[in-house]
Order: structure tokens, then sequence, then C-alpha cells
């Protein structure tokens, strides 16, 4: 159970689509309102192929009962190495290479289409694509998968029309899709060198260094390398190719109190490549600082439930900030019933002391010398990254916006991310 825990502790960036399926249905037709833009002209085939299969699909599909407005296709190719090391050796030591592709298809109008309320979900479709450059091969698996959503897409617009129609009307009479201006860029992937038996050997020693310490009863220590490239294109004329990536250790011990508690100390740290990553020396006197913690609390005392005041610094207060305010501040929970809408209506009012403004910035790459991982150029709907100020001396200005409009938020300010396989 403990290799296969650091194992999974690996597989942390890997993202795994899943295929949903919904029911048959037909709808009345309305004139189609997309076009296929001139394909950008290219030497990828996986570009090729994923043009040529939009243009036949938005095609066929348009002479259909219930044609689709919009079409997107987004492929991901992921290569990444993974060393997973415990006491001086290595459990786990593998290249693995995947490709999987989202359909996102949107039937209807831009003021109601089946992605509306608690449909959401209807509008995307994953599965994995065929490795390789055969263009057959790829349009192949494509064709399925819009052949796939497009059966979830027109029976999920039949079931928000009946919902709209019988349910009380809505407060926010937002679209449901907002109008945007399609963009082009071709990303350049940057290629570093990754030494893996050399890294191989530094696993085994940082794994043995925990060997010293009698008191950690399980440690493993975790590398991941990944280049990651998106390729995205739509039925609006947007293009992309965003090639990425990252790499990723995690240092993991373990050990038990005399009463039986379970006392765990991580460490990750994370870069665009194996060069940015602390010098081994550096992490053996993390692994020494982890063991003296974890024997600092196998002697303290249990501490008692509290309540009252308490004071986070470093990590914990970045996240403690990030799941307090920021996710209620991403646009389309504000229109989501299920949400707490805690800032709905708070727009233009105080919601922070004056003395604290609140920006999200995509674009900056490096604060303090250290490489930000969360810095992109496009968001993951083709609208360019927006540094956005959500929040100026203590009043509250603006959401973080994706493609979803709300109530005096018509467009999106290029923070419409996701997940691969969901919305």
């Amino acid at each position: 159970m403990r290799l296969t825990a650091a194992c999974l502790l690996a597989a942390q960036l890997v993202f795994l689509p899943v295929r949903c399926d919904a029911g048959d249905d037909h709808a009345s037709r309305p004139a189609p309102t997309s076009k296929v833009a001139t394909p950008v002209s290219t030497s990828d085939p996986v570009l090729k192929a994923m043009q040529t299969e939009l243009s036949r699909a938005i095609t066929e599909l348009g002479t259909s009962d219930q044609p689709p407005y919009y079409l997107s296709y987004t492929v991901y190719d992921q290569d990444f190495v993974v060393l997973a090391g415990a006491y001086g050796s290595l459990l786990d030591d593998r290249a693995v290479e995947r490709r999987f592709a989202d359909v996102t298809m949107r039937v209807g109008t831009p003021e109601l289409d089946n992605t509306h309320g608690q449909s959401r979900s209807s509008g995307v479709t994953s599965g994995n694509l065929p490795l390789g450059n055969d263009q057959d091969a790829i349009a192949r698996v494509l064709w399925e998968l819009t052949d796939h959503e497009y059966k979830r897409a027109v029976p999920a617009l039949m079931n928000v029309r009946t919902d709209t129609a019988v349910r009380a009307e809505e407060e926010d009479k937002s679209p449901d899709f907002s109008k945007e201006k399609p963009k082009t860029h071709i990303g350049e992937a940057g290629t570093v060198p990754f030494d893996r038996s050399a890294w191989e050997g530094e696993i085994k020693r940082l794994s043995a260094a925990f060997r010293k310490y009698p008191g950690v009863y399980f440690a493993s220590v975790v590398l991941q390398v990944t280049n990651s490239n998106s390729r995205m294109i739509s039925t609006e004329g947007t293009t992309l190719v965003s090639p990425s990536a990252s790499t990723r250790l995690v240092m993991e011990a373990q050990t038990r109190a005399d009463d039986g508690m379970d006392l765990l100390r991580v460490e990750t740290f994370q870069a665009p490549n194996a060069k940015g990553l602390p010098a081994e020396a550096e992490l053996t006197g993390t692994i020494e600082k982890m063991a003296a913690d974890l024997s600092a609390l196998r002697q303290a005392p249990v501490a008692e439930p509290y309540d009252g005041p308490a004071l986070l610094s470093g990590r914990a207060a970045a996240v403690f900030f990030h799941e307090v305010l920021g996710h209620r501040l991403e646009g389309h929970r504000q229109r989501d019933e299920e949400e707490g809408q805690t800032f709905t209506k708070k727009v233009g009012q105080e919601v922070l002391p004056k003395f604290l403004s609140v920006v999200d910035d995509p674009t900056i790459r490096e604060m303090a010398g250290v490489k930000l991982a969360g810095a992109y150029d496009f968001d993951n709907e083709g609208t360019p990254a927006e540094r956005v100020a959500v929040i100026k001396d203590g009043v509250l200005k603006n959401f973080l916006m994706s493609r979803m409009p709300i109530k005096n938020f018509s467009e999106s300010n290029g923070h419409g991310r996701n997940q691969p396989g969901l919305m």
C-alpha cells in the first residue's frame, strides 16, 4: 500500500478524461450561427487532423435538426518521467506518453444553450486519442467523440428548455456564452535536457537519507518531469498551440505517536525543469528537518480543540486565502444556485479592510526569483490572460470571468480555466 501511495503522488499532474453518457433527443432547428475559419497553415499533423475533422463535423452537423453553434477541439499531449524511491532503492522508474482530447459543443443559442444551469457538464466529452501522427486514426476517434458529444448536447438542450419554461424566472438573465474575438497563437516549446540517469542516483541517495532515522516508519521521494502540449481549435476561428513543462519533487515522511496517531510531513518543490529544483545538499537538509519535526511531533502533547484566533503563515496562509476568498471570486459561481454566492451582490461594497487590494495576474511568470507555475498566455477557452484587480482598497470591483457572462459582467477576462475533461 505504501508503494502504491508513493506512485500515486507521482501521478498528481496527470489528468484522466472521463466520458459521460446521456440519452438522445432532438429539438427545433435555428439557423446555423458559426463558420469554420480558414485553417492556419501548419506542418503539425495532429493540428491538421483536428482542422480537417472540425470542418467535416460542422458541415455535416450543420444539416441536422439542431446544429451546434459552437464546436471546439482541445488535444493534450503529455510525456512524463516518474522516479520514485524509498530507503535507497527505486520503487518506480518509467516514462509514459499519452494523448487525449476534449470535444466542447454548444447547441441552441448563446442566450440559452445545453450548458445552462445544472446541465453544464453536457458541454464536453473526453477520450484518449491515438499516439503518433496517423491523421486518419486521430480523425476517426475525434469523429466518435464528436458524435457522442452531439448525442449528449441535444437532449440536454431539450431538458434546459423544459426546465426554463416551468421554473421560476431566474434573477440573472445573462446569456450562457459570451462573444469573444478569435485568436491565433503557435507557441514554441523550449527543450531542456533531463539527465535521467543522474536523477535516478539522486533519488536513491535522498531516499536513503531517511534510513538514519529509525523513528521514520515510512518515507518516499518522488520526481515527476512533465512536458505537455495543448492544441485548441474552434469554429470561431481560434487556433492555439500552448506547450508547457513542469517538474515536481515530493518528499514524504511519516511516523506514529505512542497513542497511535499517524504524523506526516510532506515537502514539495516545483520548477519548470529539473535544473530549477534545489541542489542535493539543500534537499538533504530538508530531509533532516523533516525527521527532526517528526521526532518533536511524537513527543508533543495532543492539542486540545480550540475556538479562537489563529495565525497562519507561509503556504498555509496562501492556501487559506485561496480557498476562502479566491474561489468565491470566480464569475461562474455567481450564477450557480448550489454555490454560496458570497459576493454576488457585493460589487462596489467594502469586503476587506481598506489597506488590502487583491489582484489575479496570470501574466506574471516570476516573483522574487521564484518561477510561478500558474502563469499562462491564454485560458482554456482561447481568451488572452488578463491582470484583474478584483478588490481595490477593500472594495469589490470585478470577478474572475470565463465566457459565462453574469449580471453586469458580459465578457471574459481570460480566467476560464479547467481541468481536462471538465467544463
